[in-house]
């Protein structure tokens, strides 16, 4: 992570993180780890490894060591969806809300949509993970600052747990969020909640 380059965590390394921080957390039972990345299903047989190795881990250290994975939905097929369901105590679904909010942040290779194979996968997952823990989390930026319509609009096909925050980037982007537009933001937030008090 922030080094300038791409590359792929690998198991020894994952392991030792495990190790580091199930021997660091002294007399705590309870330890949260959490699989993001950039974008952790590319790199599924460390996530399966690691996951295994945290349930062992658990097992001789006496630890209650839950499990989260953040993804883009992308790549969550079928056995995907079905382990976290199994071995993980929460989801993190990406996806930043309406269709044009969605693709301009996160667009396809090629600047393709995105938009309906992570729709149509993160409903597949909230379907089978009935009242199980998930977030659908988005990420509003200067370009929808109007983004309790993405709330809403996620809202709209079936999500209970949707969670939005503010995008964080240099000053110099064109999609940060300036102070002038915090009135902007706090008036959203009033909208969100008065359709929360309605409903």
């Amino acid at each position: 992570y922030n080094t300038g380059r791409r590359s792929f965590l690998n198991i020894e390394t994952g392991r030792n993180a495990v190790d580091f921080i199930v021997n660091s957390s002294g007399p705590r039972r309870n330890i949260d780890i959490d699989f993001f990345g950039g974008e952790p299903l590319m790199n599924w047989d460390v996530v399966k490894e690691l996951t295994f190795y945290c349930e062992e881990q658990s097992r001789i250290k006496d630890k209650n060591i839950r499990l989260t994975i953040t993804t883009n939905a992308v790549l969550l097929d079928k056995e995907k969806a079905d382990f976290i369901i199994d071995h993980m105590e929460n989801c993190v679904l990406s996806m930043d809300g309406r269709k044009k909010v969605h693709d301009l942040m996160r667009p396809a290779p090629g600047g393709k949509s995105s938009y309906g194979v992570v729709k149509d996968n993160i409903l597949d997952f909230v379907r089978k993970r009935k009242d199980g823990t998930y977030y659908v989390r988005g990420t509003y930026t200067r370009s929808n600052l109007d983004f309790s319509d993405d709330v809403k609009h996620i809202v709209s096909l079936g999500v209970k747990h949707v969670s939005v925050e503010p995008v964080v980037a240099p000053d110099h982007a064109d999609y940060s969020i300036r102070k002038e537009d915090l009135d902007r933001i706090f008036t959203e937030y009033e909208k969100l909640a008065l359709e929360m008090a309605q409903t």
